[in-house]
Parts: structure tokens; sequence; C-alpha cells
């Protein structure tokens, strides 16, 4: 269960806000195996999520929606509220969308188990089933439009 009040704070962060506690949740976890988006790994996202996402897509919508979805796991959510309520770095570097596109990946990675074949072809297996299946589609929706793979 969600800490009370912390998905509406997540969704009505700013898209900076958004984009730097994402960048800052992803950057503080373990290395994970897979933070890049190759065409491979793009059509298998595609396969499990084929609904297009609708209308434009920001990299603060991504960064929000990641949130939510991250926000699904109890033992997170301490973590998403420090970083909401602690302060803005005093100088903030311009984050490039491959930066929120890693961040991404590594949020999808905290209930998706990533596995590839011997012929390069991947697969997921949903390891935390999140309470809302579709927050992870809509994710994976709109890093592909974000991303335009």
């Amino acid at each position: 269960m969600r800490e009370d009040g912390l998905t509406d704070r997540l969704q009505s962060l700013d898209d900076a806000t958004a984009r730097r506690v994402l960048t800052t949740f992803a950057r503080a976890q373990s290395p994970q195996p897979e933070t890049q988006l190759t065409p491979a790994l793009a059509q298998a996202l595609r396969e499990f999520a084929p609904e297009p996402a609708v209308g434009p897509v920001t990299e603060g919508d991504i960064a929000r929606t990641a949130l939510r979805l991250l926000a699904d796991d109890p033992h997170h959510q301490p973590i998403l509220t420090a970083l909401i309520n602690g302060p803005a770095p005093q100088k903030m570097a311009v984050l490039e969308t491959a930066g929120v596109i890693v961040a991404v990946l590594i949020a999808l990675q905290t209930h998706l188990k990533f596995e590839r074949d011997k012929d390069g072809r991947y697969s997921f297996k949903i390891e935390k089933k999140p309470t809302d299946t579709g927050l992870l589609k809509t994710l994976i929706q709109g890093l592909l439009k974000l991303k335009n793979v």
C-alpha cells in the first residue's frame, strides 16, 4: 500500500523535479544489467506493452510515471519521500534524455526481470507484480514514444 498522499505528490511534481528525483533514485541503486534501450530491448518492450502511448510524452511525464511505479513498493516510499522533501542540488546539471531513459530502465527492473536468450532476444518475467499493472504498461509505452522507437 502506498504512503498516504505520495502518489498525488509524485503526480504533481514539475518536470525538472520529477527527473531529478528519478535519476537520483536510479543512481543510488545497485548496478542493473540493462541500462541501454537497444533496438532488441525496444522491440521486446513493444511486444510486452503493444498499445502506443496516447498524445505527446515528455521526460517529465515518463519520470512521474516511473516514480509512481516505484512508489508501489513500500521499501521505496520513504526514499522517494525524502528525495521529494529534501533540498534540490544547488547546481543542477541539465539532464539529457539518455539519463531519464537509463533511470526508467532501472525503475522497470524493480518489477521486471529482463532475460536475453542465446539469439539476443529479450523476454520479461514479472518478479514483483505492481498493484497497477496498467501503470507498468503505461511507463513502457511512454518510454517507447519518448525514444521514438
